[in-house]
């Protein structure tokens, strides 16, 4: 086990909105979690193999960037540019978010080739982590042809189809596109994996404008269950 200790921390920031600023001045990190927040005494009751001295400047959780485009790794074709999400760790991000389409050159936009996409980007996400940045990627592009077998395949191949909690807002917005495409097969395989369509409806009226989300309940109209749950996330909002 390696433990850390950073000490002298001039202002420190939580992430926790109820309590923005803590009076603390030490942190002990255990292999990479942070382990106690207090002052310095704790430098006493945890023997650290490393101490750092922030010398008063601020400390502050990582930022999280939720709208990113990756390829492959670190490498990003669209700008030619290796390296960008090392280069963001520099301006304090480190957890990016994939925004659901990858800039891949040529991306394939058949049932088959958009799985391989999400299977490839998901695990290569999960398998590297350009100084210490985590990547949430792989998200699948729904694309006209897919089929209830083709999600099944992605299950068994280790993806999630049925996301809960920071995870489940990505999934949703990487559904809205079988809305363009293909919306009977969109609303159907919604209804059936998903627990709240309300929730669905009233996160989906935050991200389109006024004439986009008239379209939107235009063509829910003609699955009548599917407007129930509609009027739901109208009354909740």
């Amino acid at each position: 086990m390696k433990r850390l200790g950073i000490k002298n921390i001039g202002i420190l920031i939580t992430g926790d909105l109820s309590n923005p600023i803590r009076k603390s001045t030490t942190i002990i990190v255990e292999d990479g979690v942070i382990k106690k927040i207090g002052d310095e005494k704790l430098l006493v009751e945890y023997q650290c193999d490393k101490i750092i001295d922030a010398n008063g400047i601020t400390v502050a959780p990582g930022l999280l960037d939720s709208h990113v485009h990756p390829v492959l790794g670190d490498f990003t074709p669209r700008q030619n540019t290796t390296g960008y999400i090392s280069s963001s760790l520099h301006g304090g991000v480190t957890t990016m978010i994939s925004a659901g389409e990858p800039h891949t050159p040529g991306r394939p936009k058949d049932p088959s080739g958009t799985k391989a996409l999400a299977i490839l980007g998901k695990k290569s996400s999960q398998n590297v982590r350009p100084s210490g940045v985590k990547l949430h990627g792989g998200s699948l592009i729904l694309e006209k042809g897919l089929v209830e077998k083709d999600f099944e395949e992605l299950v068994n191949s280790g993806f999630l189809i049925q996301p809960e909690g920071k995870e489940l807002a990505a999934f949703i917005k990487n559904c809205s596109f079988l809305f363009l495409t293909d919306q009977k097969s969109f609303f159907e395989l919604l209804r059936k994996n998903q627990a709240s369509l309300s929730a669905f409806f009233f996160w989906l009226k935050t991200q389109l404008n006024p004439e986009l989300w008239k379209k939107m309940q235009d063509a829910i109209s003609f699955v009548p269950d599917l407007k129930t749950e509609l009027d739901k996330s109208e009354s909740e909002s």
